[in-house]
């Protein structure tokens, strides 16, 4: 019995010895994998160094905010049943979640797929195409009439101005690159 105990301590400490290698090891790198994956890559010596900036931009998620900087709007009927109906084209629009529309009495936002990024939005649902408009179906189950081009921003989602173009791809700006981007209404 003696001799099976001393057996199975000497299959036992290699075991143990190989854990607590690997266990010493582990925590041994932690400390320097973390520091590298947390901090900031070095530039290139090459690379010209930038001051850091005062202040970032602050991004408009109010629709307070964004009222206030696109309109101001005023509630305008779209007659989703026509097949041209008048959408104030190129005012900035915001599609309501009650259903209503309202349209910017100042500022569109020039459509450049240059300037606006590629969006799946979550709160759109639907886009079909007809005679240059849009009919949009929404997530609150509303359903809304753009022009092709036309900027509008959903209530559900101030962060940012959309648009879609004349196939019925949907595209995005942020509502702080919209303001800088507005131009006053011809």
């Amino acid at each position: 019995m003696k001799r099976d105990d001393t057996v199975l301590k000497r299959a036992v400490a290699p075991k143990r010895l190989l854990t607590a290698l690997v266990v010493g090891v582990v925590f041994g790198l932690a400390p320097v994998v973390l520091d590298d994956v947390t901090s900031p890559s070095p530039q290139p010596a090459s690379a010209p160094q930038k001051p850091p900036a005062a202040e970032a931009p602050l991004t408009q998620t109010d629709l307070q905010q964004v009222r206030s900087a696109l309109g101001p709007f005023t509630v305008i009927p779209v007659l989703n049943n026509t097949p041209t109906p008048e959408t104030k084209a190129p005012a900035v629009l915001i599609l309501n979640q009650n259903g209503s529309t309202e349209a910017s009495e100042r500022w569109t936002v020039l459509y450049h797929t240059v300037q606006w990024s590629r969006r799946d939005s979550f709160y759109i649902r639907s886009v079909s195409m007809t005679l240059g408009y849009a009919t949009i179906g929404t997530s609150s189950g509303q359903v809304f009439v753009v022009k092709a081009g036309q900027p509008f921003l959903l209530e559900a989602d101030p962060g940012h101005v959309l648009v879609v173009d004349a196939s019925g791809l949907v595209y995005q700006l942020t509502t702080d690159r919209a303001e800088a981007l507005r131009q006053p209404l011809q």
